[in-house]
């Protein structure tokens, strides 16, 4: 009796330990975890931060960006009118001046707000044709006549923004006697060679000029088109345009379907709706394969590349709707991607492979709003190295993931795959997850039952091979049917079959389920017992309750979860003592079950290191075995 309280009085303690120990590698396995993550993070936030400072990835991030451009509606000020290929078919290329002087006279009678005529007319040609050509340029109340800038270096000068040109190509000088207001029309595509920008002036040798855009926007509100450049603005009037750090404007681009746009040859010919052209900006240049002169813009808004005139009725339709465009500072992108992979490496490693996959998608999504919702505010936000930042952090943790902890999981599951029942081996996954069970090895309190099928060594004498593994197949699959069906697992196999309770997982009742398994036990063998009494083998069992020592015992080529300790000894020394059919218990586990189940002295045995002999007792037949 003072043993039994003596026991009884330390399990809370042993159990205090126990889950101390569980909560510290728990503890642990989370700070390891977060380590990780934290360093996946930092170093997935500065790849991609050299990668945003030396621009490699400048192509793939454009095109990502144009994800987000959406048109919209034009606000019907401009009227295109395009010398197209039914133009040039009709009139040729490059058309006559004279009949550029009556297409001319022909929109100005439809009395236009400002007029633009995006060709280039650099060489004279009779003086005669110059002359009534200069003669109505003159009589025009507004119109722009272009620049273009050659042999330039196209980069902005130390002391300017504006791209740099050696040289400007200007109109022919009796066509600058009329003095209209000159302005360029060069376009730069980026890197991917696709429109998105338009430099608002370039510097010459001659002086500055603003672009088409600027010109007929400042001309169409009766300011003058002059560049002034304010903290990283263009002053128009009152208007304040933001110019990036190369003097260009983003392009927030309208619907090409719904712009107006004439025909020059009907235009030439009177064909035309003339009203359609009065109070309005009229850009007249050419949108024909014959000029090869077309750009790509963003594919959401055209698949089909466009002309310059059309590039210059879009600036102005941006510069007239004033939603400015301007791109994310580098130093924005490069904070913005490591708090991504900071917040994507604190959480991704501590969740399994399917939730955290869920929530890169649901990170994802959030990412994909936020962009949209801040290229609606006028900031061109390319989420190509958020998305990086995700899927690098996520493949890496989960890299880490297979190659520390998955890599264990599936170890788990082999080495438990056999020893216990299937649903078994998945509650031995959570513990593991959860840090509970190790398979380095652990000490606690565990019930084993040494179960002997003693004639199995004489009937090999007498039984073929085969028929020995058979029988001894069949007898050994019945035990471990019952022993799983009362929640233990088997250890070993062979003439003595161990099974333990306690192990791996927790079993509050292990004593009295050993037990109750041992009865099952006897009931499962006689109901496969061969019919003959010559192949009859007898079942005895042993049961001891005691501290054993679990976990991963082998090499590198093979091992097996195995139970040792005393424990394991005094069963099966039990078990030897027991008679067929017999189930005998140690002093330990008779002190779980003296309340429970009727026993007998039956023998007593000593045990090295023990003082006093160990008495055995014989538990009889429990009234019914309750089902489970």
């Amino acid at each position: 009796m003072n043993k039994l309280f003596s026991r009884f009085s330390k399990q809370p303690f042993v159990d205090s330990v126990q889950r101390g120990v569980v909560a510290a590698r728990v503890r642990r396995r989370r700070l390891r975890r977060l380590q990780i993550g934290l360093l996946v993070g930092v170093l997935t936030g500065v790849i991609l931060a050299t990668a945003i400072g030396i621009n490699a990835l400048r192509q793939f991030e454009l095109r990502w960006a144009d994800w987000f451009y959406r048109p919209h509606t034009p606000s019907n000020q401009i009227v295109l009118i395009l010398a197209d290929d039914k133009t040039v078919e009709q009139y040729g290329w490059p058309i006559e001046r004279f009949i550029h002087a009556g297409v001319l006279v022909a929109v100005m009678r439809s009395q236009p707000k400002l007029i633009v005529l995006n060709f280039v007319l650099p060489e004279p040609e009779l003086p005669e044709e110059d002359t009534y050509f200069a003669g109505i340029l003159g009589r025009a109340e507004k119109i722009v006549l272009p620049v273009v800038g050659i042999e330039a270096t196209r980069y902005p000068t130390d002391v300017s923004p504006f791209p740099a040109y050696d040289l400007a190509l200007l109109p022919t000088a009796s066509l600058r006697a009329a003095n209209p207001p000159l302005a360029h029309m060069m376009i730069y595509p980026d890197t991917d060679s696709v429109t998105r920008r338009v430099p608002l002036a370039i510097d010459t040798p001659t002086g500055r000029y603003p672009s088409i855009a600027l010109a007929a926007f400042a001309l169409a509100q009766d300011n003058e088109p002059k560049v002034t450049l304010q903290d990283g603005y263009i002053v128009i009037g009152q208007q304040r345009i933001p110019v990036d750090t190369e003097g260009q404007i983003f392009l927030n681009f309208v619907r090409r379907e719904s712009m107006i746009k004439i025909s020059y040859a009907d235009i030439a010919q009177g064909k035309a709706d003339y009203t359609l052209l009065r109070d309005k900006i009229v850009l007249i240049g050419p949108a024909t394969t014959a000029v090869h002169e077309s750009y790509a813009i963003p594919a959401t808004i055209s698949r089909t590349p466009i002309s310059n005139v059309e590039i210059q009725a879009n600036a102005i339709e941006t510069l007239f709707g004033g939603n400015f465009l301007r791109e994310q500072t580098r130093s924005n992108l490069i904070v913005e991607v490591f708090l991504i992979a900071l917040v994507a490496g604190l959480t991704l490693p501590h969740l399994p492979l399917l939730y955290a996959t869920a929530l890169v998608l649901l990170y994802f999504a959030a990412y994909l709003v936020y962009v949209f919702n801040r290229f609606d505010n006028g900031v061109v936000t390319t989420p190509l190295y958020g998305v990086l930042a995700l899927v690098i952090t996520y493949a890496l943790t989960m890299l880490y993931r297979y190659l520390s902890e998955e890599r264990g999981r599936a170890l788990v599951a082999r080495t438990f795959l056999g020893i216990v029942s299937p649903d078994t081996v998945n509650q031995v996954l959570v513990e593991y997850e959860r840090g509970a069970l190790s398979l380095g090895g652990g000490r606690r309190e565990a019930t084993i039952l040494c179960i002997s099928l003693r004639e199995l060594v004489s009937l090999a004498d007498t039984l073929a091979a085969e028929a020995l593994i058979e029988l001894i197949n069949r007898y050994t699959a019945s035990v471990m049917q019952v022993v799983f069906r009362w929640d233990g697992s088997v250890n070993k196999a062979g003439n003595n079959i161990f099974a333990a309770w306690n192990l791996p997982l927790d079993c509050p009742d292990h004593t009295r389920r050993a037990v109750y398994a041992a009865f099952d036990i006897i009931d499962a063998i006689e109901r496969i017992q061969p019919p003959d009494a010559e192949h009859r083998v007898g079942v005895c069992l042993g049961i001891a309750t005691g501290t054993a020592i679990a976990g991963r015992v082998g090499g590198t080529l093979r091992a097996d979860y195995t139970v040792i300790g005393e424990v394991v000894t005094i069963a099966e020394r039990v078990s030897i003592l027991a008679g067929e059919n017999q189930v005998l218990v140690d002093p330990a586990a008779y002190a779980y079950l003296q309340d429970e189940f009727e026993t007998r002295l039956v023998h007593t045995i000593r045990v090295r290191g023990k003082k006093d002999p160990l008495v055995i007792r014989e538990v009889l037949h429990p009234p019914r075995v309750p089902v489970v």
